[in-house]
């Protein structure tokens, strides 16, 4: 096996990364001695590249190899929040209140060496904690160099002291001194058919899971990572996605996936542990808000979907599929969506409810009479948070726009029957029309949603529940089961599959027109469109990922591998999790899949390959003919 000799092919940093080490690299040979330094892996710990777990002091400022700062850092990856000039608490600190501060920070940092590209007060937030309040922070932007490397920590103490003597704030105050490329994720590719691991990968990812010990182990995937669009300069990595709050050293979990690696002499393969969510979700607060075109007696593809009334939850309408009667030969129609997208949280249900939830999840909702679903399934489209974050939306328009100095000085000349000159009269006409547009959107949202009391789309006719079952290509291995068709009550209408491609995606079709029955190709092109990132291409990921499932068995937990399909949107989000529900499709408009659930970053998403979606809702239904909904079939 031939080693990397370019030190190039490290993959970034991880905003998520808590262990890594590079595929073997060639060290530059040492002056004065002959013989060659063995090849050796480059490793890091938590962002440092000293491999050991950053401690901070005393003071609670602490350093890695792209940020430094304290004494209060969020978790990482976090975001930027902008300072709202209007609370009490943030009036000290505007740029037209702070601008000699700002020039004093900046000579602080230029005197250790440090040019700083950006310095502003913020707030600063970790993704995993949407609720908590930010943490009022100094955020400083450089570039790491040689000269600063070992005074970034000295010079945020410095920044610290500084603001703190001049007592901007009562509140709370941080720095954080982070490098330009502090944040950038790596780009993940799927993996060439010619790589050492990729025929054996799932050997070597069984010993992997045999080997480390599953605890707080999401998933085991294998992809081609670094920081180049060229996959082919970017190396084979083990990625392993992990609970945030398991507390485990992670570097010995490193250590015996690389122990596994040079057992099979795959030098040219790395290994990144970084945290991730569970694979399966349930929505994302940042989602764009819906139009009055989304408010339709019809539901399109792409829609939200989500258990009725549930504010905090939801998913994609996928599509529109029809089931053959079997008595009588009648093909009725049904939404298409993940299971868990429509089944209730366990909390706050009664001990009955709790059973029957419990059953659902476990074995799936069947078809037959069972007077809980009508009561604990019905499904709204669009979603309640949907309706109600547009509604929100387009009233914090009007406000804004009334509220303008223009608008209330025009009002103002009026009522006094003053002159009101052209220009001003201009400007409070766009102001106004905006409102007025606002207004009527706002208007179209509430009365479709008076007509439809509930949003109510229908109640779920059957759905796999949260579970694992054998794939048809390989009935010995397992992958997930997350699926539910929804029965479209009596003052909705069902969609159709039509879909909206952009001038430079596949032509040729104008709806998805079959069940595609087999697996994608490798590095097929593979397309959704998906409830939170719309239409989006993407790219068959290869090889499957391992999943660690768990089960009861006679009371004792038990978890085994599943095998997920992957799509991949190298350098781009390839899943959030409104998007879950989503029908992958190909260049001809056949479906591949169902996407379920991605990596909590987005860059990953997971999917239902077609066969075992239709499998499973055979299974479960009992019904043998299904097809995809065509308007053209309807008599």
């Amino acid at each position: 096996m031939s080693t990397l000799l370019l030190q190039s092919l490290i993959a970034p940093i991880f905003p998520t990364e808590l262990s890594y080490a590079s595929p073997k690299i060639q060290p530059h040979p040492t002056p004065y001695i002959h013989q060659s330094p063995q090849p050796t892996r480059l490793r890091r710990t938590y962002g440092s590249s000293s491999d050991t777990t950053p401690v901070p002091d005393q003071d609670g400022l602490i350093e890695t190899d792209l940020r430094a700062g304290g004494p209060d850092l969020c978790d990482l990856p976090c975001e930027m929040i902008l300072l709202l000039p209007w609370r009490p608490e943030h009036a000290g600190l505007e740029w037209t209140q702070t601008f000699e501060i700002h020039a004093e920070l900046d000579e602080i940092c230029r005197n250790e060496n440090l040019q700083a590209s950006e310095i502003r007060f913020c707030g600063r937030r970790s993704i995993y904690e949407p609720n908590r309040k930010p943490i009022l922070t100094l955020l400083v932007v450089a570039s790491r160099s040689d000269a600063s490397r070992a005074t970034w920590r000295t010079v945020a103490r410095k920044l610290l002291y500084h603001i703190k003597g001049k007592k901007m704030t009562d509140e709370p105050i941080s720095v954080e001194i982070v490098d330009e490329k502090f944040g950038d994720s790596p780009v993940i590719h799927a993996c060439l058919p010619t790589d050492a691991i990729f025929p054996i990968w799932k050997q070597i990812a069984l010993e992997i899971f045999n080997t480390i010990g599953t605890r707080g182990v999401f998933t085991i995937g294998c992809f081609r990572i670094g920081s180049n669009s060229d996959r082919r300069q970017c190396p084979p990595t083990v990625l392993l996605g992990v609970d945030r709050s398991t507390r485990r050293d992670w570097r010995r979990v490193r250590e015996k996936v690389v122990a596994v690696l040079d057992r099979y002499g795959l030098d040219d393969v790395a290994v990144a542990i970084h945290k991730d969510n569970q694979v399966t979700g349930g929505g994302d607060p940042s989602d764009d808000v819906i139009t009055p075109n989304d408010c339709r007696i019809n539901p399109k593809l792409g829609s939200s979907i989500g258990l009725a009334g549930m504010k905090d939850a939801h998913g994609t309408l996928g599509g529109w599929v029809e089931l053959r009667n079997p008595k009588n030969g009648e093909w009725l129609p049904f939404a298409l969506t993940c299971s868990h997208c429509c089944l209730p949280n366990d909390s706050g249900l009664s001990t009955g409810d709790l059973k029957a939830v419990q059953k659902w999840k476990q074995e799936g909702v069947r078809p037959a009479q069972d007077e809980n679903k009508a009561r604990l399934l019905p499904v709204d489209s669009p979603s309640k948070r949907d309706i109600d974050s547009a509604i929100d939306r387009l009233t914090t328009i009007i406000k804004q726009n009334e509220s303008h100095r223009v608008y209330r000085q025009v009002e103002e000349l009026r009522a006094n029957d003053e002159l009101v000159v052209p220009y001003l009269e201009k400007l409070r006409q766009r102001l106004a029309t905006t409102i007025a547009e606002c207004r009527r959107g706002r208007n179209e949202i509430r009365e479709f949603a008076q007509r439809h009391p509930g949003l109510k789309l229908g109640t779920v006719f059957a759905a796999s529940g949260l579970r694992e079952a054998p794939s048809v290509d390989d009935p010995q291995k397992f992958s997930i089961r997350d699926w539910a068709l929804v029965k479209v009550g009596p003052r909705r209408v069902p969609g159709n599959n039509k879909v909206t491609i952009p001038t430079d995606g596949p032509r040729g079709f104008d709806q998805l027109t079959d069940f595609g029955m087999e697996l994608p190709e490798m590095d097929e092109p593979l397309y959704k469109m998906g409830r939170a990132t719309g239409y989006t291409e993407g790219k068959y990921g290869n090889l499957t990922t391992c999943r660690i499932a768990t089960r009861f068995v006679n009371g004792e937990r038990v978890t085994f591998p599943t095998w997920e399909h992957v799509i991949l949107r190298p350098g781009r989000v390839a899943f959030k999790a409104s998007d879950a529900g989503s029908l992958i499709f190909d260049r001809g408009g056949l479906v591949q899949g169902m996407l379920f659930g991605g990596a909590g970053n987005g860059a990953i998403g997971y999917f239902t390959a077609a066969q075992d979606l239709l499998a499973d809702i055979r299974h479960v239904t009992g019904v043998q003919e299904i097809r995809l909904r065509d308007v053209a079939n309807e008599p």
